[in-house]
C-alpha cells in the first residue's frame, strides 16, 4: 500500500470538488512567484474555500503563502 493510499483511508480524508474559479481566488496570490506555483496555490485556495486543510509534503508551498493564508495547509514532514 502506498503513502497516498494510506492518507486517503484516514477518517478525516475528504475529496473536495473543484468548484475555485482561478481568476477569483480567495487567498492570496501576491507571493507567486511563477508558473510553477500557480496550481500549488489553486489547491490551497480549494481548501480555504471548504474550511479545509492541504495536507502536502512539499515544503516550498509554505513559502507561497502569506501568513494568514498559511493555516489552510498542513506540512507532512518527511
Amino acid at each position: 500500500m502506498t503513502t497516498t493510499d494510506r492518507l486517503r483511508l484516514l477518517d478525516d480524508h475528504v475529496f473536495l470538488v473543484d468548484d475555485a474559479p482561478p481568476a477569483e481566488p480567495s487567498i492570496s496570490f501576491s507571493r507567486l512567484k511563477g508558473p510553477k506555483q500557480v496550481t500549488d496555490l489553486h489547491l490551497v485556495d480549494l481548501a480555504a474555500r471548504h474550511n479545509a486543510v492541504l495536507a502536502t509534503m512539499d515544503g516550498r508551498m509554505v513559502q507561497a503563502l502569506t501568513s494568514e493564508d498559511r493555516r489552510h495547509i498542513e506540512l507532512i514532514p518527511l
